[in-house]
């Protein structure tokens, strides 16, 4: 049997491994003894292992730096945007959005943790395989985290299509969270390592928008679902965001005006002037087939996106969300003469910078269709995106001569 080697002082072999041992200060002034493996075979490298254990005993932090995970930085996180909520300084809506951001970076790391292969991306996994997922990576080590992390994360996301607008926000929630964790000691990392400057820099936003005629077909692919048509019509009519339309009560519609109720800004709780007759007809459907009760004119619809991109398909025209719908008003309102300082407080913009951004440029194509549509619309002053309470998928004929 070979002799086994001669270790240095606190370190002692336990069968083929290692251990070390070292005095731990407590909080009352006295002290314990730990012992530990070092995982090691080597002397040399256990004497390594043991120094580092001796040195953190000088430094309070190292012991939490070693235990935190990313769990802890975003609770750091949340808390944080929890306070400015409670100033009134960020949107009560936001902290939905942050426990979001903090979901995506837990269901990565999960991933990683079970070695889930890319192909599977999330929309495949079931709902159970993605919480149990979420909650591995709540305990992901945070002393892990690197720019391979973060850079994978980036490109996992876009794979599954998520777009450069939400990865950057996922970033900036990221970036925040382990400053705040670096801030309270348990992290040490370089963030412009981790979030090289310049990300989205290039970033443009989806420019997709609906002309009047197919806005008139997607209107006519639900069916007997009038209820989610007249959210349709509402948001169409309106530029209403999805908080707004969840908020809509039946006593803010009038023939003039339409009271919106969103709450990410002030800007957002605002009146939009329906002066259009496809507005007109819009929100007369979608006051009469709001299927809201105790007021509310519409109930809450869960599967808007999953629901809007079916319909699209079977429409045949450009899938777009509820938020692609108030892009379409916005484009459509511009259209009919309005400035672009008017279509941004229609919008809730504080300014038009978002206006210039969204719809200051067009491809060739979008531009013929858009400008073809609205001479001939203009030239019937008429526009019937619904009739007679049905969607219409053909529009009239136009009378010759």
């Amino acid at each position: 049997m070979a002799r086994k080697a001669r270790l240095g002082k606190h370190l002692y072999w336990r069968g083929g491994v290692i251990y070390g041992w070292f005095w731990q200060p407590l909080a009352n002034g006295d002290r314990t003894q730990v012992k530990r493996s070092t995982g090691c075979t080597d002397p040399d490298a256990a004497a390594t292992v043991l120094a580092g254990w001796e040195k953190e005993t000088g430094d309070p932090t190292a012991s939490a730096r070693r235990d935190a995970t990313l769990e802890d930085a975003f609770d750091l996180f949340i808390k944080d945007r929890a306070a400015l909520i409670a100033q009134g300084k960020r949107s009560e809506d936001s902290e939905e959005f942050y426990k979001k951001c903090a979901r995506a970076w837990y269901l990565y790391a999960g991933r990683l943790i079970d070695r889930v292969p890319d192909e599977r991306l999330d929309k495949k996994l079931k709902k159970e395989e993605r919480d149990a997922l979420v909650e591995k990576g709540k305990a992901a080590a945070l002393i892990t985290i690197d720019k391979r992390f973060t850079r994978g994360f980036v490109e996992h996301r876009r794979a599954g299509g998520t777009s450069d607008s939400t990865i950057a926000k996922n970033r900036g929630a990221m970036k925040s969270a382990l400053w705040l964790a670096r801030d309270a000691g348990i992290w040490r990392g370089d963030l412009d390592e981790l979030f090289p400057p310049g990300f989205g820099s290039g970033y443009e936003p989806k420019r997709i928008f609906l002309t009047h005629a197919q806005g008139t077909r997607l209107l006519a692919k639900f069916g007997a679902q009038r209820h989610r048509r007249a959210q349709v019509a509402f948001a169409l009519a309106t530029g209403a965001e999805k908080r707004a339309i969840d908020n809509a009560l039946r006593s803010d519609v009038s023939t003039k005006l339409v009271h919106l109720r969103g709450t990410k800004t002030p800007d957002r709780d605002r009146s939009v002037p329906i002066v259009t007759p496809w507005q007109t007809t819009l929100i007369a459907y979608a006051k009469r087939h709001g299927d809201g009760e105790d007021g509310a004119l519409f109930t809450d619809w869960a599967n808007s996106t999953r629901d809007l991109e079916l319909a699209c398909l079977r429409a045949k025209v450009p899938i777009v969300s509820m938020h692609g719908l108030r892009h379409t008003f916005g484009r459509w309102m511009l259209d009919e003469g309005a400035t672009e300082s008017e279509v941004a407080m229609m919008l809730g913009h504080r300014d038009t910078r978002m206006v210039t951004l969204i719809y200051g440029r067009v491809d060739g194509l979008d531009l013929h269709h858009r400008v073809t549509e609205r001479i001939a619309d203009r030239a019937a002053r008429k526009l019937h995106l619904i009739q007679g309470g049905q969607a219409d998928e053909t529009p009239k004929k136009r009378a010759k001569g």
